[in-house]
């Protein structure tokens, strides 16, 4: 099956944004977009090996203003819809004494191989 992490930090590593798996381990200077494997499940298989697969990810995006943490997170949103993905849920929190700020969305997709199907 298709590394769905890598295939999401090559796609938006077109940004204008530092990309990552994880902020803490690799301090990385704002703006930046990180993103984490979630859930992945069997849904079929064939000859006893998995054939399609469920798959989840979180995408957090940092930034130092809230218009570049928007900006950014529609960018990343146009960027993986394009790869495939589906956004299921987009959370900001925009606080003004915060350090950054900061936009959860997360994302899924159907996996056969090294395809991904878009749902509806």
């Amino acid at each position: 099956m298709i590394d769905m992490k890598q295939a999401m930090l090559s796609a938006l590593s077109s940004l204008p944004a530092c990309t990552a798996e994880s902020w803490e381990r690799e301090e990385k200077p704002l703006p930046i977009v990180v993103v984490q494997d979630g859930e992945r499940s069997v849904l079929a298989r064939a000859d006893g090996l998995p054939y399609l697969e469920s798959y989840r990810a979180r995408v957090d995006v940092y930034a130092a203003s809230l218009s570049q943490a928007d900006s950014l997170a529609a960018q990343a949103d146009a960027v993986l819809h394009a790869l495939g993905l589906t956004r299921v849920s987009y959370a900001p929190d925009h606080q003004e004494d915060a350090w950054a700020y900061h936009t959860t969305m997360v994302y899924k997709a159907v996996l056969c191989g090294q395809w991904i199907y878009q749902e509806g």
